[in-house]
């Protein structure tokens, strides 16, 4: 961590109504806001956006992960304009957002319903707390599946490409970008594919049924039935 990356991280006012004029454009309005305590690293909300006529599902949107400037590697083309990011997941219209919304709450939250909000919060912590740096192609193993009721263990960082490619960044001034990615939940399987092939690869091997709304039951594209 650079002496300018002092903890707490977090947007300036001006930054922060940028970054929430480009989510509205090109994501949608939040209707609802998780709000998360005050944090000792970087401070994680977590924005609901209902579905639309435009776009099945809900996007759930973080903001101020981006707040942190992650350590690029010293080879990558872009680094500065790549070392910001948010990220964002899709949910069908039928989920279920349990009542309890943070590990903060007394209790435990119902992982079933819990699981993306949870790993939104990991990926976007993981570059202040690990030192790393997350980009388009890089994937995240969970260790174990996310919950009971499927067989998700890892995600892949993608770009919200159904949202078009204007939606990719976010110009919050002083020629700094804010990188979107989003989140595909994949299997264990499906991880160790693209470990050895590469990401268009296994972007390849999903049919056109493919959907970038989380589907819980979806086949296994590197696992025979």
């Amino acid at each position: 961590m650079t002496e300018e990356q002092k903890l707490p991280c977090a947007y300036t006012e001006e930054q922060g109504e940028k970054l929430k004029a480009h989510i509205e454009t090109h994501f949608g309005k939040a209707e609802k806001v998780f709000h998360e305590k005050e944090s000792e690293s970087v401070q994680v909300n977590i924005l609901l956006i209902k579905p639309t006529e435009k776009h099945e599902g809900y996007t759930l949107v973080t903001s101020g992960a981006g707040a942190f400037r992650m350590e690029i590697p010293e080879d990558y083309e872009h680094p500065i304009n790549s070392r910001r990011a948010e990220y964002i997941i899709r949910l069908p219209a039928h989920w279920e957002f349990p009542e309890q919304t943070s590990d903060e709450e007394d209790g435990e939250p119902d992982e079933k319903l819990y699981w993306p909000l949870r790993w939104l919060k990991i990926l976007a912590r993981m570059p202040v707390m690990q030192g790393v740096w997350l980009g388009w192609g890089h994937t995240v193993p969970g260790g174990e599946v996310f919950a009971e009721n499927t067989g998700f263990c890892c995600v892949l960082v993608e770009m919200p490409h159904k949202f078009g490619s204007k939606a990719f960044k976010a110009d919050i001034g002083a020629e700094e970008l804010v990188h979107f990615y989003q989140l595909i939940p994949i299997y264990r399987e499906e991880m160790d594919f693209k470990i050895k092939n590469g990401t268009h690869e296994l972007m390849d091997m999903f049919d056109e049924d493919f959907s970038d709304v989380v589907d819980i039951n979806r086949r296994n594209y590197c696992k025979d039935d």
